[in-house]
């Protein structure tokens, strides 16, 4: 085998290659990095805020506990601003219910997206933004619930006055170990 083979073969490691794993509902991505200390992440289906709905979504064999870490509407650039009032993912109301699979309640936010957005925002495609609000109170470094299987329910009891908006849910987390055996 030549070096140049080799190299082609070894660089996607090294820069970040990524195992995806099946979790009941939701994908866990696993990024085997060399280099940078990547955050691992579980992914599920975005929510339409188009109308008042709910949706389950179970999540089941987790090597570590994973709860969200932050929620995320893509906006147009200038909806991303605290200063005005009457954007229409402003009228969206949210209820976060994480309960294990024997029904008790282990984790509940609510959302009111015209008071609890404090103007947090970051890039997103074609010159939009993503306005985000935090999910968990915990970071990597402090304990955090060994929660490895739950039914996670996101019920809209308010619409966007938009019917595109769409809620975005993030759950980040570093996988120690690379533990992923079903």
């Amino acid at each position: 085998m030549n070096l140049r083979a080799l190299v082609l073969m070894i660089l996607p490691c090294i820069v970040g290659c990524a195992s995806l794993t099946r979790r009941g509902d939701a994908t866990l991505v696993d990024r085997k990095d060399i280099v940078w200390a990547m955050l691992d992440e579980l992914r599920i289906p975005k929510i339409s805020l188009a109308n008042e709905t709910t949706r389950t979504f179970k999540i089941r064999k987790l090597p570590v506990g994973i709860l969200p870490t932050a929620f995320y509407i893509d906006v147009p650039f200038e909806e991303a601003s605290k200063h005005t009032l009457n954007q229409p993912w402003r009228s969206a109301v949210v209820l976060i219910e994480a309960k294990s699979p024997n029904g008790k309640m282990i984790y509940t936010k609510f959302i009111d997206f015209s008071l609890d957005w404090k103007g947090a925002s970051m890039p997103a495609r074609g010159g939009r933004r993503k306005i985000w609000i935090s999910g968990t109170d915990w970071r990597d470094n402090l304990a955090r619930p060994d929660l490895k299987e739950y039914d996670l329910q996101i019920k809209v009891i308010s619409h966007s006055r938009r019917p595109k908006d769409r809620l975005e849910v993030s759950f980040t987390t570093r996988v120690q170990g690379d533990d992923l055996s079903e």
